[in-house]
C-alpha cells in the first residue's frame, strides 16, 4: 500500500490528531452551541487545507483513495449487497418500515453526508494516519469516526449513543478493510450513500442531526 507522507511544518499524526479533535468538537457542540459548532467545523477545515498545501490533482487523489481497479466492480457489488443487508437490520430496530416506501428529498442530502463523511474517515484520515499496517489504519479512522458520531448523539439518551459507537465502530474497521483491499474508497462511499439513503431516504423531514 502506497504511503502517503507530508513534507511541511506539520507531521501527519499532528496533522490527523488536531483535525480530529476539531471534528469531534464539531459535533459535541453541534446541538448544543452552534457559534462553536462552526468554530470547529471551521479550524478543521483550515487545518486540512493546510495539510494538503501545496498537492497535485494526482497526490489529493492517492490521499481521498479515488482510484480505479479491476477489482473495483467485484467490490462495488460486495458493498451495495451488504449496505443493503446492513440497512434491513437497522430498519427493523427503528419505527419505520422494513424497507423504504419511496424517496423524498431528503435522499440526495443522505448521500452527500455518505459520502463526505467517506472521504474524511475513510480518505483523509485513513491515509494520513501515521502507521503502515492496514488493520490499524482501519481501527484508527473508525475510532476517530466513532468518537465523532459518539460525540453528537451524547446528550440524547433515548439514542443509545455507547451502542452507536460500538455500531460505528465495527462498521467503520469493515469499511477501512474494504479501502484497502479494494484499493480504493469508490466501494465505501457505495456503502455508506447507499445505507443512508435506505435509512433515511424516504423521511419526510430533515432529521434533528443534520446541521
Amino acid at each position: 500500500m502506497t504511503t502517503v507522507t507530508y513534507h511541511g511544518k506539520f507531521s501527519n499524526g499532528m496533522q490527523v490528531s488536531s483535525i480530529a479533535v476539531c471534528l469531534v468538537l464539531f459535533s459535541f457542540f453541534a446541538q448544543r452551541e452552534i457559534g462553536w459548532a462552526f468554530l470547529c467545523l471551521l479550524a478543521a477545515q483550515v487545518l486540512m487545507i493546510i495539510s494538503l498545501s501545496p498537492c497535485s490533482w494526482k497526490m489529493l487523489a492517492e490521499i481521498f483513495g479515488i482510484r480505479k481497479g479491476r477489482s473495483l466492480p467485484i467490490w462495488a457489488v460486495i458493498a451495495v449487497t451488504t449496505a443493503v443487508a446492513a440497512a434491513g437490520i437497522y430498519r427493523r430496530n427503528l419505527p419505520y418500515t422494513p424497507w423504504p416506501t419511496g424517496l423524498t428529498s431528503f435522499a440526495g442530502i443522505a448521500i452527500l453526508i455518505g459520502a463526505c463523511e467517506e472521504l474524511i474517515f475513510r480518505g483523509f484520515i485513513y491515509t494520513k494516519l501515521p502507521v503502515r499496517n492496514f488493520a490499524l489504519k482501519a481501527l484508527g479512522s473508525s475510532f476517530i469516526h466513532a468518537s465523532y458520531k459518539g460525540a453528537l448523539f451524547a446528550s440524547f439518551v433515548d439514542t443509545r449513543p455507547g451502542w452507536l459507537f460500538l455500531i460505528t465502530l465495527i462498521t467503520g474497521f469493515l469499511l477501512g478493510l474494504m479501502r484497502n483491499y479494494s484499493k480504493s474508497i469508490i466501494p465505501c462511499i457505495i456503502f455508506h450513500c447507499l445505507f443512508d439513503v435506505m435509512v433515511y431516504g424516504d423521511m419526510t423531514s430533515t432529521p434533528w442531526w443534520v446541521w
